[in-house]
């Protein structure tokens, strides 16, 4: 009974069965270097696998409790044949020899696929990974071409031709220029648009501040204008003594060429006085004498 109840009851995988009766079964892991890889009844785990070096195999996966270690072909060698999923032994690679060139790379399974180079290119090495490169362009370069080359060599270059040979060159020079100078020149016009719009705008800061302020002109600075003559003086004094009786009559001078409008004052100072040529002007000439004054 005890036996028959050992061979019906497993072990999960990783582990192995270390002691087994009719009442219990005890499992245990699998120790170092051996595994299980599924659940089992077995009284042992089994050996992990080797990749031998000699046999040009090298660690895929490592070994573990539940896995088996797995193998894979070293650089520059392939499996021909797998036996049970994994390769006993990898056999070297193809390599292209001068003149021919790498089409497919080889894999874990399969051999590099090498051709012969066509006209134009190159290969002047053996091994399993160049492919065939294109010869040198001497023309290209600007220089002559000495040797076109071969499957197996590379084309050879001479002297540089002449600069009427060599107009590629220009070009080229002169789009780098032309780009240098068309950004120097934004810039330096991006710089003068701020700066000229920084001005513009604080130049109509300033002029709406001065066109919301009525300006004050106290009366002893406002003038009869200076082409009136001295004849004109008395009747000025006339018509300012008119203007501080009768508020609202027009305040303007006559003068010779005709009537000239005294400078106002602002509106405030035209609230307060109704009339702002309400102004007695001080003349600059000395009074003659009055008639009253020759008998004295």
């Amino acid at each position: 009974m005890g036996e028959r109840k050992c061979k019906e009851t497993k072990c999960p995988k990783g582990n192995f069965v270390h002691q087994c009766n009719a009442t219990f079964v005890k499992c245990e892991p699998c120790p170092s270097n051996t595994f299980t890889a599924v659940d089992n009844h077995m009284d042992s785990c089994l050996p992990c696998r080797v990749c031998p070096s000699i046999s040009n195999l090298m660690p895929d996966v490592e070994c573990g409790a539940d896995r088996n270690r797995q193998c894979k072909c070293k650089p520059g060698y392939y499996c021909k044949n797998l036996t049970e999923d994994h390769c006993e032994h990898c056999s070297p690679v193809s390599r292209c020899p001068p003149g021919q060139g790498v089409t497919k790379n080889h894999t874990d399974l399969e051999d590099t696929k090498c051709k012969p180079c066509p006209d134009g290119t190159y290969n002047n090495v053996t091994d399993y990974i160049s492919s065939c490169k294109n010869h040198t362009s001497c023309a290209y370069l600007g220089r002559h071409l000495k040797d076109p080359g071969n499957p197996t060599t590379d084309a050879k270059c001479g002297d540089f031709q002449a600069c009427r040979s060599c107009n590629w060159m220009l070009p080229a020079g002169l789009w780098a220029g032309l780009a240098v100078t068309a950004l120097i020149i934004f810039l330096v016009l991006f710089i003068i648009y701020r700066r000229t719009k920084r001005r513009s705008q604080n130049s109509v800061m300033i002029s709406e501040y001065f066109s919301s302020t009525s300006p004050t002109f106290p009366p002893d600075i406002l003038k009869c204008p200076a082409s009136c003559g001295l004849e004109k003086y008395q009747e000025d004094q006339k018509l300012t003594h008119i203007a501080e009786n009768h508020s609202n009559m027009d305040c303007s001078t006559k003068c010779d060429f005709g009537t000239t409008q005294v400078m106002r004052v602002s509106e405030k100072y035209t609230t307060a006085n109704d009339c702002t040529d309400r102004i007695i002007f001080h003349s600059i000439y000395q009074s003659e004498p009055q008639e009253t004054e020759w008998h004295d």
